[in-house]
């Protein structure tokens, strides 16, 4: 869903109708400043008991209060991050309902989760849901996703001023050269077969070969996009 939306089929019938019960469901959550997103010792009842290991303190599972849009849980994903950040802007309830969306995300209650899991009482069975799929900024040790999550947040109001974009755009800053132009460290666009986007592994632009002076080139290209983001 998120790449239809950043291919501008968003106002398909399919695709708008998709999208506003999403934002719904996460708008609900971020009015209702609710934090609290794990399963207390009694709500750990529902597990079955001859499986001992994921009643362990390690293995925290989501509340089964949250609410599923088609099977989804109901807790901002990266999948989610990324299509609010490119839908069209011309809608003001709809930006005022995704500026919600995101400053719940930039929490710090949020962003300090560890990751948990799913428990979908139908099929008796877990689904591993951490960090890497909510939509959990990149920490210092996964960089090779700050410029991809730069590039989003540019795209929101609250995301512009969040001390975590601050940060970023001071550590892209200190990579410029002597000629004007951005040099950033060759994992910052990484460009990788097989890996996921959200991971930062497809940040080429399609130079070839990728050299010094390519890297240069995709630098300068992505520090002057962001930047005309956030004019």
């Amino acid at each position: 869903m998120p790449f239809l939306v950043r291919l501008g089929y968003d106002s398909e019938p399919r695709i708008a109708d998709w999208m506003a019960k999403r934002i719904e469901v996460l708008y609900k959550l971020a009015i209702s400043e609710n934090y609290d997103l794990y399963m207390g010792e009694s709500e750990r009842q529902c597990l079955p008991a001859n499986q001992s290991t994921l009643h362990e303190s390690p293995k925290l599972f989501y509340q089964q209060r949250f609410e599923r849009h088609w099977g989804i849980l109901g807790l901002p994903t990266c999948y989610d991050l990324y299509a609010l950040a490119y839908l069209p802007k011309d809608n003001s309830l709809i930006r005022q309902k995704v500026e919600s969306i995101v400053t719940y995300i930039l929490h710090l209650a949020f962003q300090d989760t560890p990751g948990g899991y799913i428990w979908n009482p139908q099929l008796h069975r877990p689904y591993a849901a951490g960090r890497v799929f909510l939509a959990c900024l990149p920490r210092v040790g996964e960089l090779e996703k700050l410029v991809l999550f730069l590039e989003m947040l540019a795209q929101f109001d609250s995301g512009r001023v969040s001390d975590w974009f601050q940060w970023g755009m001071t550590l892209l800053d200190s990579f410029s050269t002597e000629h004007g132009t951005y040099c950033f460290p060759r994992k910052y666009l990484s460009e990788k077969h097989s890996y996921y986007l959200y991971a930062g592994m497809h940040m080429g632009l399609g130079e070839v070969p990728r050299d010094s002076r390519a890297l240069e080139l995709e630098s300068t290209f992505r520090m002057a996009r962001i930047k005309k983001l956030i004019e």
